[in-house]
């Protein structure tokens, strides 16, 4: 069993980057918990010794779907560079899906956006849970909405328990390049076949001459 439970975030009026973000956190046994993205603030490990969590997976998608039936987790969408044709940039929901093993007790989970080129924090989200089973899998999805973007480069998400490192996902984000005229496509799958027309309307005839 996990618990899961809000954690109060500080923000630093310091900080010059837009506010913006929030993280929820989903454990393994559909455990929901939600907090608020801030900029990062001191924060000291309040729990007593306990395993630290080996990541097996970090991923990054658009959505996961769990089924209720069997408890198996679909990604999908997944992708490790988002496009922007200008900045500041606005993200809409994206997910980061975490897969661990080794962990029993209580911990407090973070996880933080890095801006690589200057190893800034500009995003952190946090909350406290409690694994049961050392021996089986947990797995984190945090559902992260309202990512901005200053700017293109190299990002990347940093999962933390108890204060201690436990892994990383980077994600680039680039100039997109000025989109072109709509084209047709065709898609084929085993014995269906899509095809997507832009543009499939006829023009509207033009009235005839009248004869003489």
């Amino acid at each position: 069993m996990i618990r899961a439970s809000k954690d109060r975030l500080r923000s630093d009026a310091r900080e010059r980057d837009p506010p913006a973000t929030s993280f929820v956190a989903v454990s393994m046994s559909v455990v929901l918990a939600s907090v608020a993205m801030a900029t990062p603030a001191e924060s000291r490990s309040e729990f007593p010794i306990a395993p630290h969590p080996a990541l097996n997976a970090m991923v990054i998608c658009d959505q996961t779907i769990q089924d209720q039936a069997t408890g198996k987790t679909t990604l999908a969408g997944i992708f490790e560079t988002v496009s922007a044709y200008q900045f500041p940039a606005l993200h809409g929901i994206l997910c980061v899906y975490a897969k661990l093993t080794d962990t029993q007790g209580e911990y407090r989970i973070r996880l933080e956006l890095v801006r690589l080129e200057d190893l800034r924090v500009i995003g952190q989200g946090q909350l406290r849970a409690t694994f049961s089973d050392r021996m089986a899998p947990a797995e984190l999805i945090f559902q992260v909405g309202s990512l901005l973007f200053q700017g293109p480069g190299r990002y990347e998400f940093r999962l933390y328990a108890n204060d201690r490192w436990v892994g990383s996902k980077s994600l680039s984000v680039v100039q997109a390049a000025e989109p072109g005229p709509p084209v047709e496509q065709i898609r084929v799958f085993g014995s269906t076949v899509t095809i997507r027309w832009l543009s499939f309307m006829l023009p509207p005839p033009t009235p005839s001459a009248e004869a003489t």
